[in-house]
């Protein structure tokens, strides 16, 4: 896989999703990059609510996305270039089992908007 695969299922995964109002941020390696920080990633790391989660498969599952196994649904591949997409919930908790930090609302003051117009997470969160 290409750096140039990711940034393409990227741009993608955020014109489906911005087309159908589901809120998203993008976590992870590939929010580092926001900041200057360069990590090697294969795959899409992003936060939505529960009702996001819910559409994506009502609506996304099946028509370029499909998930990962059967019966998973927050472990998606892209198949157009074949990137994985790790999808965390809002509300959940961050890590191991237990933890007191919560995934915060993508549509939170955590994450604010790139000039591409995708929601990372602010220093502050």
């Amino acid at each position: 896989m290409h750096a140039k695969d990711i940034e393409a299922a990227l741009t993608e995964l955020r014109d489906r999703l911005d087309r159908l109002q589901i809120p998203f941020a993008v976590i992870g390696a590939l929010a580092m990059r926001q900041y200057g920080y360069t990590r090697y990633t294969e795959d899409i790391d992003i936060v939505t609510t529960p009702e996001g989660l819910e559409q994506i498969h009502s609506e996304l599952v099946g028509l370029g996305i499909v998930p990962r196994a059967t019966g998973l649904r927050k472990k998606l591949r892209e198949t157009t270039h074949r990137v994985d997409i790790d999808v965390l919930q809002s509300g959940e908790a961050a890590g191991a089992e237990g933890s007191p930090v919560e995934y915060r609302s993508p549509l939170s003051a955590s994450f604010k908007a790139a000039p591409d117009g995708i929601r990372y997470p602010t220093l502050a969160a």
